[in-house]
């Protein structure tokens, strides 16, 4: 989600000017960011939307290992259980620690946030 949220706030050098063209029919990086955020939020884990920007950008997939690495360390800390493919707030509701499911859910939203943000920031010159 960090990813797809980082990709819409701001969009790759490559990618915005294709986007500005194709803002009336909804097409490219910025309709595929807000459709995989959209998916990943309320349908469960659909880590494949951010796929293209991890390949395309050192950076983002470093970013994105380490937020799920952080993650994962929060989880296990704290014994979290849960499970995947559920909307965001239900998984969180069925864990066994809400606080740490939430925790863990922010760092790696916040972390691979930071990422795309850095690597599109970078791409823009």
């Amino acid at each position: 989600a960090g990813i797809c949220v980082g990709n819409l706030v701001l969009p790759p050098s490559s990618t915005k000017q294709k986007n500005q063209a194709r803002e009336k029919g909804k097409g490219g990086m910025a309709s595929l960011s807000w459709q995989a955020l959209k998916t990943n939020i309320l349908c469960g884990d659909f880590i494949e939307a951010a796929y293209p920007s991890m390949e395309r950008s050192a950076i983002i997939n470093g970013f994105a290992y380490v937020a799920a690495g952080l993650s994962t360390e929060i989880l296990l800390q704290r014994r979290v259980l849960s499970t995947a493919y559920m909307p965001l707030f239900v998984a969180i509701w069925l864990s066994n620690d809400r606080w740490g499911m939430g925790i863990a859910c922010f760092v790696a939203f916040v972390v691979s946030l930071c990422g795309t943000l850095v690597a599109n920031a970078i791409s823009i010159r």
